[in-house]
């Protein structure tokens, strides 16, 4: 599973399911004040899950791993 780490600690991840793309935020704290901007997806407790992998906001994206 892809990630990517800071300072040696992963704090987010990728996974490429048969029917959706799921997102991993490792950093429960970083994922909450932006689960509003995740519209469109299934979000579960540290996972954001799409379908299509065109409904990804990827501006959301970004600023999660910032």
């Amino acid at each position: 599973m892809p990630s990517y780490a800071r300072c040696g600690v992963v704090e987010f991840a990728f996974a490429r399911r048969k029917n959706s793309i799921s997102l991993y935020g490792l950093k429960q704290d970083a994922l909450e004040p932006l689960c509003h901007a995740f519209t469109g997806a299934n979000i579960g407790k540290a996972c954001i899950q799409y379908t299509k992998p065109k409904k990804v906001n990827r501006a959301a994206v970004a600023r999660l791993m910032q």
